[in-house]
């Protein structure tokens, strides 16, 4: 080894890296290139653009670069350093060049169409398209939402780019859900198994244990479809959510016009945004069906309901989009079957009534009966014969202590918040958590 790299010999090239068929595209685009930097600088001088990238270029190609140019255009134009580019029959722009090195290539300039992504300066259509602050290269590219803090590089990269600061929260249930569990939460965090592979919840509802724990894996159901169908489209079109939920009025005539609504006819979008203003605006927050499977709540003559919360939206958005969580909306038996050695599964089923008082069972025109109680003890056995960790929550009846006596039972006392009684709607009363671990 020589002392310095100034008396060291060139480096000799490794033959395999030769590719022959490369360097002559490579030596065609050049000569492409050469046509369309003319065509630019002359783009810039009648004031169309400051900056190539502003530039949407269409070439008329003669046969023998087509083949070539085709199936590459979203990479060469990169290499022409410009936002957009296109093959066209015929160029019909006010800037064009015909070039004399390459008979019947000739060069168009026009400006580009969208907006410029703030992280690449390309202009595209998608900058801005739902609310995405970038163009969708970059979100690809970035996946920023994947690690927190890629996001707090990226909020701060908004915040001066645009001067828009991006604010990170913890989601939690975006509707009231009968037996939610946001009041025992602690209790049931106390109780979850220290490991586990994948989370398993097959009645999710509002989710409240889902969203406390966040997990990484996991697979979420419910039978109620307008439910699933809000999962869906809080994670996969949230901001189009948000502008429709921003429509709604908190009146009891309009509260009725959408109440009778067909939800068959309206779009996966209305139909979510249907589903959380009812809930919102509705008597207690109660999702019940009637049996022909319609909503039958009356109006809850709220004075100022919040039916849009845009901050928890994007959060529980954020979490659904950037972890590995399967939604479905089967029956339960089909997701239990699913889980495996390991896995934690939380069971929260409508639960037993206490009295003939107390009998709400029915969130959908399914009721959940004494027969589907044994039942669901059943698949509580089989997914601890599978060595899986199962968690259940129920009413403190006999007959729900008699189907899980070998068990772990242990009373819990709970506030629930719906109820018929405004002064019942608070009362405490002691439900049953039973665990096989």
């Amino acid at each position: 080894v020589e002392e310095s790299v100034h008396l060291e010999l060139m480096p000799t090239v490794n033959r395999d890296y030769i590719d022959t068929n490369l360097e002559e595209i490579y030596e065609k685009l050049l000569k492409v290139r050469k046509d369309v930097l003319k065509a630019l600088e002359e783009a810039r001088k009648q004031d169309l653009i400051r900056h190539p990238y502003e530039a949407k270029v269409l070439l008329k190609l003669p046969e023998d670069y087509k083949g070539l140019m085709l199936d590459r255009l979203d990479w060469i134009k990169f290499f022409f350093t410009v936002s957009q580019l296109e093959v066209v029959d015929n160029v019909d722009t006010d800037i064009k060049v015909e070039s004399e090195d390459i008979e019947g290539l000739t060069v168009g300039i026009e400006r580009a169409e969208g907006e410029k992504c703030p992280r690449c300066w390309i202009y595209d259509e998608t900058v801005g398209k739902d609310g995405q602050p970038i163009c969708d290269r970059c979100m690809e590219q970035v996946k920023i939402y994947k690690n927190i803090r890629y996001r707090i590089i990226f909020s701060f990269f908004l915040y001066f780019t645009q001067n828009k600061m991006i604010t990170y929260t913890k989601p939690k249930p975006f509707v009231k859900w009968a037996g939610g569990k946001r009041q025992i939460i602690k209790v049931l965090k106390e109780n979850i198994p220290e490991t586990f592979n994948r989370y398993i919840e097959p009645f999710v509802g509002g989710g409240a244990l889902l969203f406390e724990l966040l997990p990484s894996n996991a697979i979420i159901n419910d039978i109620n479809s307008e439910l699933i169908n809000t999962y869906l489209v809080i994670k996969d079109n949230v901001e189009r959510l948000i502008e429709s939920l921003k429509e709604h009025k908190n009146n009891e005539n309009y509260y009725y016009k959408i109440r009778d609504l067909n939800p068959s006819e309206l779009s996966k979008i209305e139909r979510a945004s249907r589903f959380i203003y009812l809930n919102k605006t509705c008597f207690n927050g109660l999702y019940r069906e009637n049996s022909k499977g319609k909503f039958n709540v009356p109006f809850g003559k709220y004075k100022n309901p919040k039916i849009l919360d845009e901050e928890n939206l994007r959060a529980v958005s954020f979490y659904l989009c950037n972890n590995n969580i399967k939604i479905y909306n089967k029956d339960y038996k089909e997701i239990c079957e699913l889980a495996k050695k390991g896995d934690f599964v939380y069971l929260d089923p409508p639960y037993y009534p206490i009295n003939k008082t107390s009998s709400f069972t029915k969130y959908t025109k399914y009721d959940f009966t004494e027969k589907d109680q044994i039942e669901l003890s059943e698949v509580f056995k089989s997914l601890d014969k599978k060595g899986c960790f199962v968690m259940l929550s129920n009413s403190n009846t006999d007959f729900i202590k008699e189907l899980y006596k070998d068990f772990y039972i242990l009373e819990v006392e709970a506030g629930r918040y719906i109820n018929c009684k405004g002064n019942l709607r608070k009362k405490r009363k002691l439900e049953v958590l039973i665990k096989n671990y």
